[in-house]
C-alpha cells in the first residue's frame, strides 16, 4: 500500500479486497482517491453488489412481506467508480450475473440508488454497449445496446438488430426487444421501417 498525502490517493497491490456495506471489490491492484471519492482499477476486477428487488413471479406477496434485494456480480478488465452520480463504469470483457441471467458486453455503466445515507446502495439500472449477449437457461439474446432495469427485472435490447432465441418459442427479431428475466414475457417493437420477424419451431 502506498499513500500520497498531497493527492489523497491510496494505491493497493496484491490480492486487494475492499468493501463498503454490501459492496465488495476484488482486484490485484486498486486506487482510492479520497478527495475525488473515486475508486479505480486497470486490472481485472470482480465486484459484488445488491440490486433493487424485482417483483416475484406467481401470486402477489402479502403487503407485509418485504422483497429481498438480490446479489449481482460483475467482472471486467477495468473499473472506475465515482461517488458523485453513483456511477460505476466497467470496460473490457464485462460479465454481469444476477440469478440465472448473464449479460456480457464491451462496456457497462451501472447506476446505484440510495434514498438516505443510512440505507444500503443498490443497483437501479445499467446500460451495456458493444457485442451485447444475454444468456438464460432457455433463452439467448444478442444486440449492440442493452438497458437493464433492476426494479421490474427487464432488459431492453436494441441495435444489431436485436434477436432473442427461445428454446421453445423459436427466434424473434425486431427494432426493440424487451424481455423479463423472471418469466417468459417478450415485447417486440418492429418500428415503422423495420418489421419484426418470428421463427417458430414446428413439431414433426
Amino acid at each position: 500500500m502506498v499513500a500520497k498525502k498531497s493527492s489523497q490517493v491510496v494505491h493497493y497491490e496484491g490480492h486487494v479486497r475492499a468493501w463498503h456495506g454490501s459492496d465488495v471489490v476484488e482486484s490485484s491492484a486498486l486506487d482510492v482517491n479520497r478527495s475525488e471519492r473515486q475508486v479505480s482499477s486497470g486490472f481485472e476486477v470482480l465486484t459484488s453488489h445488491l440490486q433493487q428487488a424485482s417483483p416475484a413471479s406467481g401470486p402477489a406477496p402479502a403487503a407485509s412481506t418485504r422483497q429481498v434485494a438480490k446479489p449481482v456480480t460483475i467482472r471486467a478488465d477495468r473499473l472506475e467508480y465515482l461517488d458523485e452520480g453513483r456511477k460505476a463504469s466497467y470496460r473490457g470483457k464485462v460479465r454481469m450475473q444476477t440469478e440465472s441471467t448473464i449479460l456480457e458486453a464491451d462496456r457497462l455503466d451501472v447506476y446505484f440508488s440510495q434514498d438516505s445515507p443510512e440505507e444500503e446502495a443498490e443497483i437501479e439500472r445499467a446500460f451495456a454497449d458493444g457485442h451485447v449477449k444475454v444468456d438464460q437457461p432457455a433463452r439467448h439474446a444478442t444486440g449492440e445496446h442493452a438497458e437493464y432495469f433492476a426494479g421490474p427485472g427487464k432488459i431492453v435490447l436494441t441495435g444489431g438488430p436485436p434477436t432473442v432465441d427461445d428454446a421453445e418459442k423459436g427466434s424473434t427479431t425486431g427494432q426493440r426487444l424487451t424481455f423479463f428475466i423472471h418469466d417468459d414475457r417478450l415485447l417486440v417493437d418492429g418500428g415503422d421501417r423495420s418489421p419484426s420477424i418470428s421463427k417458430h419451431h414446428v413439431a414433426q
